[in-house]
């Protein structure tokens, strides 16, 4: 990750940190550092909306699919496995738009043939992400990421008067894929077809907070009003309440480290559980990957819970 990079996270990470534009008058002089701020406060603005009105996770598409020649019988042999994530839309972590126009490809194999040791062939990546139960698991997640692009002639400085200076005039947006080995709660080999409770909504990643007390936090009218409701009006209002005292106790101008950026900008695509040969050997095979795209993060519109509702409500 570039320092250039790091910097950007680091100021879109800052979702309560004031913005200021500049205020043009008749006759001010204006230089670049104001178009600078003018661009900087509507796009952290457009991303703070979607952070906290939206959330985090895939819109549409960014289907993640495994891509391979005819399968040879013998599963035992590493085979040319890629994966092929297709053209979609998501928000990342920190609420920016992640858009991949085209499908993108990971190479697998050369991904599993860069951790194994050169000499025993074994898995040597991370001692905290090691085969269990017969198997690797991976997560290919997804995030924003600024590329310079446009060379341009620009006025040379002393220090460097005696060149043709240049510098980027365009910044194009695009993306970062990552294979990320993980150690889930559940390492059995049908763990990746179990369904999961889904957890209550966050404000987002970044400001996840502790879960509130709301026995101690709640008046005794707001405790009334609860026991009041039921069914999915009940449901509702519990979230509400949750998130009401979710940042009480949250850092909201904490300054992460690179590691923690990119960690919380990063958006779940797919989990994908690889099985070893010999419980701890990994071997490249069509048969040996079992890819889930469901377990990722959604981001859904009021018409689709308007739709689930309106099912719920007619087959109840």
């Amino acid at each position: 990750m570039s320092q250039d990079d790091s910097s950007i996270m680091q100021q879109d990470s800052q979702l309560f940190e004031p913005l200021s534009r500049p205020a043009h008058q008749p006759g001010m002089m204006l230089g670049v550092e104001a178009v600078r701020n003018e661009q900087s406060y509507n796009r952290r603005r457009l991303n703070r909306h979607q952070y906290w009105l939206h959330g985090t996770g895939t819109v549409v598409g960014l289907a993640v699919m495994l891509s391979s020649q005819q399968a040879d019988p013998d599963n035992t042999q590493d085979q040319a496995i890629k994966l092929i994530v297709n053209p979609g839309i998501a928000l990342d972590g920190y609420g920016r738009e992640v858009v991949l126009h085209e499908p993108y490809c990971l190479d697998l194999q050369a991904w599993i043939e860069s951790q194994r040791d050169k000499a025993t062939r074994e898995w040597s990546g991370a001692s905290t992400h090691v085969p269990v139960n017969g198997g690797l698991w991976l997560d290919i997640c997804i995030r924003q990421k600024d590329c310079d692009s446009g060379l341009q002639p620009v006025i040379a400085h002393e220090v460097n008067s005696t060149i043709d200076p240049v510098a980027t005039s365009r910044i194009t947006q695009s993306i970062w894929l990552d294979i990320i080995p993980i150690t889930p709660p559940n390492t059995d080999a049908d763990a990746l077809n179990l369904a999961v409770e889904p957890g209550a909504p966050l404000p987002g990643a970044i400001h996840p907070g502790a879960n509130p007390d709301l026995n101690a936090l709640l008046t005794e009218t707001e405790t009334a009003y609860l026991g009041n409701l039921a069914g999915v009006a009940e449901h509702f209002a519990r979230i509400h309440a949750d998130r009401l005292y979710r940042l009480l106790n949250s850092d909201l101008d904490r300054e992460f480290l690179s590691a923690e950026l990119e960690q919380l900008a990063s958006v779940q695509l797919a989990r994908i559980r690889l099985e070893t040969l010999d419980d701890t050997k990994l071997v490249s095979h069509p048969s040996r990957v079992a890819i889930n795209n469901l377990v990722r993060p959604f981001v859904n519109n009021p018409d689709m819970v308007g739709w689930v509702l309106h099912k719920y409500a007619s087959e109840s």
